[in-house]
């Protein structure tokens, strides 16, 4: 999914987000022809004083055992991003969301409600059955001194605290079921029982958001611990000054392509990066957006 970008420029902010991801279609998929599942979105809301800003990360993979179900990943992703900027396009939506208290458990379950109900209305259009489009869902939002997490499936997110950055944490343990590759989909009846929420009301410094296709790599399965081997050396290329944003976005994708990941991942192959950075904005910006 991709949308029209524009950049603001001027002065710098240090508490603003610089992000980027990848995608790629895993092998497995490639070998019978097949698109890939995964789909992605990132956006950053720049508000009205230093402090009015969010970072949202929306990432799907589509059930691989579905026809259509890259089509419910993106739409999945649309849904939730659009009612986000929606809301934060009126005053009194922003003035809630740039706070950790406007993100309520029943606002998050109301957006993933509203996902879900986007890809049941579409399933018509391209003549399949809600089922068609499963998906799994996770949600990163990073405000100016909170982060908030939520997730539906087996994807991983792990963040940094800013006052604590040697410290990986893991938002939730991923959702896998009582078989191998089984987890909850947003199609799935009960898939609000199994939605998990973690809100950190302290400032992050870091944040990644993964699909489970790269679950082998980032966690040590035994421990529940993020492979900090493995995340840390992605940042220090993130957090690279002299690195343009387009050949980092590049680099990512063929690291994801290498044959290092390629021979313990089958699976499609989903990451984005995100960290607190100077990022020049414009002082008289009355509110926007800008698309990663």
């Amino acid at each position: 999914m991709k949308a029209p970008t524009f950049a603001i420029h001027t002065q710098q902010s240090p508490n603003l987000w610089e992000a980027f991801g990848a995608s790629v279609t895993g092998q497995g998929h490639l070998h019978q022809n097949q698109p890939g599942q995964d789909r992605f979105s990132t956006f950053q809301w720049i508000g009205k004083d230093p402090v009015s800003h969010l970072m949202v990360i929306v990432c799907a993979d589509g059930a691989g055992s579905v026809a259509k179900s890259w089509a419910g990943a993106w739409m999945g992703c649309r849904a939730i991003t659009q009612a986000i900027q929606q809301r934060l396009k009126t005053s009194s939506g922003e003035a809630r969301l740039i706070r950790s208290g406007g993100w309520t458990e029943a606002y998050i379950k109301h957006l993933f409600d509203q996902s879900r109900r986007r890809n049941q209305r579409w399933s018509s259009t391209l003549n399949a059955t809600p089922a068609d489009l499963a998906t799994t869902m996770n949600l990163a939002v990073i405000g100016h001194d909170f982060g908030c997490f939520a997730q539906v499936g087996d994807g991983l997110i792990g963040y940094q605290l800013q006052a604590s950055p040697n410290l990986w944490e893991l938002a939730n343990q991923p959702d896998q079921g009582e078989f191998a590759g089984e987890t909850t989909f947003l199609t799935s009846p009960n898939w609000l029982d199994q939605m998990r929420i973690r809100m950190v009301r302290e400032p992050l410094g870091r944040v990644f958001v993964s699909t489970d296709g790269l679950l082998s790599v980032i966690l040590d399965q035994s421990s529940g611990q993020i492979h900090t081997r493995f995340v840390n050396p992605l940042f220090t290329v993130l957090e690279n000054p002299a690195m343009p944003s387009d050949l980092k976005k590049v680099s990512l994708g063929q690291f994801l392509q290498s044959d290092r990941i390629k021979s313990r991942c089958d699976d499609d192959l989903t990451l984005i990066l995100a960290n607190r950075a100077q990022v020049h904005v414009d002082a008289g910006t009355n509110g926007g957006y800008i698309i990663s």
